[in-house]
């Protein structure tokens, strides 16, 4: 058998490769050219392919591989004599690649080609709707009535199909009322609204043209929009010709108008027309659109018309707005309309809370449903006397930002525990709030927030939180910055109409002060811009007086936008009260003009919140109308000051006095005195008196009647409150303590102070006599530094002399008849100067004596002498 070889090609013969790509090349094609085409559009490497195999010998003849045949192994020897490994070649040469790929994407673009051809039509039509919305939403009449053609024409279409799409025809009836500007309403229209109807009533009557109109309350309508055509903005200005072309072309057409009306329609027409561009057109579109809102009207029932008034109200808030996507940032929001308090929600996301809140103020109180809370307190005022006042026109409000002196206490509020610092103070007209469903002329807001701390810290007054800006621009908006994080307490005042036949009192003369800076306000305070400047009032005199501060407390929100719900309200029962005049005053403000004459939110419904009340008192004193002889009937809890039997003090006529150690009762025994001479004292003014507490660690007890008691203070009165046969003296000091048994049973030790030498024991302590811990602008006793000194209590009791007993009561209010009084006949002494000291404080801080009615006096000698 002949040796099989692999013979080379001859010279003249072409290789297979060669071949092959010559095959495959178009007739007159150089073969060189074709490649390289397949070369730039091949995706693949050619270094990575193999070359085809050479055809084998067969009994010496050789024949050229055909291009489609089975892959076969091939060996050849290596150059040193070694077979290589067989390897499966490629079943395809290369060129086969590059060919059907260049194949393949001349088909994918002949397919695009063609399917381009098709769809660009459809992209331009989608293009052009899309500017069509732009245009609508911008508030274009033309753009909106072509809209609202559009989808009555696929209403139309759909219903010719037997399928009516409903949807569509509520869209086309929205957008055809915006072209009609259904939503403007004119001065006739706004006066013939009734002011107090509610929420459903205006939502109903907001689109809804009326029948029963006629032409000439066309043209008198139209000729009212001609005249505002030269006021407000731009926009303004345009929307007013619009409604003027509109109501006046109406009237024509019934053949109603007059000379005046024709006039002004003219000139209306004119102005348009000098306008340029479409605005001519866009007067005829609402014209249009007018017609045909009444024509599809009839096709929706009460429902979709309702829901289609809803689209066109969210629409024409984005127009009047320019707030289709923004934020609330800058949203324009008022008191009427299309921005008014129905519409908050959808002006800005960040207002969503307005209409899908579920603790939304203001609310109507109503006094007979109101739960009385004992846990509540009265509100714990600590208001700085020296603060300063920003007044400043917020182009809503007449807003007030209130700040302390540098260095100085703050203005503080307590409740519930928690403190607030007040930021600002700003006015509402009618009242937001209601009791009983009515409102007041006016209500003030004092809008403060919660603070972890408050030592002498400069307060900045802060923005409005927002109902802030809810409301610094609207803190019921700043903290009320935007309702924020931050919790607010607002203490929410009515303000009613002073009697034309009262005096003037503080309060009204306060704000006096604050509406002198009104000529100055007239125009909206830049938001860099600063206000009028009031210096050294005090706020206290924005409240009622002093336990005229009955309350209602209730979870809500600020009552302007965003109006978030982190507000504790404490709504005053009590009013203040300013003259007419400074309730008209405010009304006159150029502000209400432009958010819809006036600044008061409607009230919200409850949704299941509940409201406490706390009943206020008036505070007790010394004198005048809260002074002793009023204190029973200061408060019922007081009323026993007024019908007790065994009050106190009492004048102690020796004479009546017996012998205690005669007789058998076993509470008449001799008191025992176990005091701690080195015992802690903590010293603070009440506002009453100066009172000393002591550590219950230091162990001051005494023993009567085989009960021990506990010394929990002392305190001073000048003059002295028990008298000795008639006699009183300059002052008197209380060691009170209270039964280890039962510590509601008290037992109080009064001692006389005469004027002598200086007391030493008490030197130190008069010498930091403490102003009151409640005075105004500063902290209570649990908030701020208490000095403390170490005293012996054995030094405030006489050795020497007797001592009275006798069951009474408490000298200050409420009086409880509770107390067993030890009375030591022999006094202390404390220098003039000390005396002095004291009376400097409290000129007069002693109860005048009370009936004794038959009271038991025992007389004891005192233990020692």
């Amino acid at each position: 058998m002949a040796e099989e070889t692999t013979p080379p090609p001859e010279a003249d013969e072409p290789k297979p490769e060669a071949a092959a790509e010559e095959a495959a090349a178009p007739e007159g094609t150089d073969a060189s050219a074709a490649e390289d085409a397949l070369e730039a559009a091949a995706a693949t490497d050619d270094e990575a392919l193999e070359e085809a195999p050479e055809p084998a010998a067969d009994s010496g003849e050789t024949s050229p591989a055909p291009v489609a045949t089975a892959t076969a192994p091939a060996t050849a020897a290596a150059e040193d004599g070694s077979e290589e490994e067989e390897e499966l070649e490629p079943a395809y040469p290369a060129w086969a690649f590059r060919l059907g790929l260049v194949l393949t994407i001349a088909a994918v673009a002949a397919i695009s080609v063609q399917y381009a051809k098709k769809f660009t039509p459809l992209l331009h039509e989608v293009a052009e709707f899309r500017e069509l919305v732009k245009r609508a939403e911008s508030g274009n009449a033309t753009a909106q009535l072509q809209l609202a053609t559009n989808y009555f024409d696929s209403y139309q279409q759909s219903a010719t199909e037997g399928l009516p799409d409903q949807q569509m025809l509520v869209q086309a009836y929205a957008w055809v009322s915006l072209a009609a500007r259904a939503h403007v309403q004119s001065e006739d229209e706004a006066h013939a609204k009734d002011g107090n109807a509610d929420a459903e009533t205006r939502k109903e009557n907001t689109n809804k043209p009326k029948k029963e109109e006629t032409p000439e309350i066309w043209m008198s309508r139209g000729v009212q929009f001609a005249l505002k055509a030269n006021e407000g903005t731009r926009k303004e200005k345009h929307q007013n010709l619009e409604l003027a072309y509109k109501w006046l072309t109406l009237a024509q057409e019934q053949g109603q108008a007059d000379q005046n009306a024709t006039t002004a329609h003219n000139t209306v027409k004119l102005e348009l027309t000098t306008l340029g561009g479409d605005y001519i057109a866009r007067a005829v579109s609402v014209v249009a659109a007018h017609h045909k809102m009444l024509e599809w009207r009839d096709l929706l029932d009460p429902d979709e018309l309702e829901n289609a008034q809803k689209r066109a109200s969210v629409h024409a808030i984005k127009a009047a707005t320019g707030n289709a996507h923004g934020h609330g940032h800058g949203v324009h929001w008022t008191y009427t309309g299309i921005t008014g308090p129905e519409h908050w929600g959808e002006l800005s996301p960040e207002f969503w809370m307005a209409s899908r809140g579920t603790r939304q103020s203001p609310i109507n109180i109503i006094r007979s449903e109101a739960r009385p809370a004992n846990f509540l307190k009265a509100v714990d005022f600590r208001y700085n006397s020296r603060s300063t006042f920003e007044v400043r026109n917020n182009g809503h409000t007449l807003h007030v930002n209130v700040t302390s002196p540098p260095g100085e206490p703050e203005n503080l509020i307590t409740i519930g525990g928690e403190h607030y610092r007040l930021l600002q103070f700003h006015f509402h007209a009618q009242s937001e709030h209601t009791l009983d469903g009515r409102h007041s002329p006016m209500e003030m807001h004092l809008v403060h927030e919660r603070v972890e701390s408050h030592g002498n810290e400069e307060n900045t007054g802060g923005n409005e939180a927002g109902h802030g800006n809810g409301h610094a621009e609207d803190t019921e908006q700043s903290s009320h910055g935007k309702g924020g994080g931050k919790q607010l307490a607002v203490i929410g005042v009515m303000i009613e109409e002073l009697p034309e036949d009262s005096v003037v009192g503080p309060r009204s003369d306060f704000i006096r002060k604050v509406w002198a800076t009104l000529p100055a306000l007239e125009k909206q305070t830049p938001k860099s811009g600063k206000g009028v400047l009031i210096n050294d009032m005090h706020p206290m005199e924005l409240l009622p007086e002093e336990g005229r501060r009955s309350y209602y407390q209730y979870r809500g929100s600020l009552t302007t936008p965003p109006c978030t719900e982190n507000v504790l309200w404490t709504v005053l029962e009590e009013p203040v009260y300013y003259t007419k005049a400074q309730i008209e005053r405010f009304m006159e403000m150029p502000f209400f003009k432009k958010i819809g004459g006036k600044n008061n939110r409607p009230v919200m419904p409850p949704k299941g919140r509940f409201v406490v009340r706390y009943q206020d008192y008036p505070r007790w004193s010394y004198g005048g109308n809260t002074g002793p002889e009023h204190w029973g009937k200061l408060n019922p809890a007081w009323s026993v000051a007024g019908k007790g039997k065994r009050q106190s003090p009492i004048d102690i006529v020796t004479a009546r006095a017996v012998d205690g150690m005669r007789l058998e009762q076993p509470l008449q025994r001799p008191v025992q005195v176990f005091y701690n001479p080195a015992s802690t004292v903590k010293v603070v003014n009440n506002g009453h008196t100066i009172q000393a507490n002591l550590e219950m660690d230091d162990n001051n007890t005494i023993l009567l009647g085989g009960e021990r008691y506990n010394l929990l203070q002392f305190h001073f009165h000048h003059r002295s409150e028990h008298k000795i046969d008639g006699k009183d003296f300059p002052m008197e000091v209380h060691l009170v303590h209270a039964q280890e048994a039962n510590p509601a049973k008290l037992a109080v030790i009064g001692v006389m102070i005469d004027e002598g030498p200086e007391n030493a024991a008490l030197k130190e302590i008069w010498e930091h006599l403490p102003k009151p811990t409640r005075h105004a602008g500063e902290h209570d006793g649990s908030h701020r530094v208490v000095p403390s000194y170490t005293l012996d209590p054995t030094s405030l009791i006489s050795r020497e002399g007797d001592y009275f007993q006798y069951r009474g009561s408490l000298t200050t209010p409420p009086c409880t008849e509770n107390v067993f009084w030890t009375v030591m006949e022999k006094p202390i002494e404390m220098s003039p100067a000390q005396i002095e000291a004291f009376r400097k404080l409290f000129p007069r801080n002693n109860r005048n004596v009370q009936k004794t009615f038959d009271r038991l006096l025992m007389r004891y000698d005192v233990p020692g002498n």
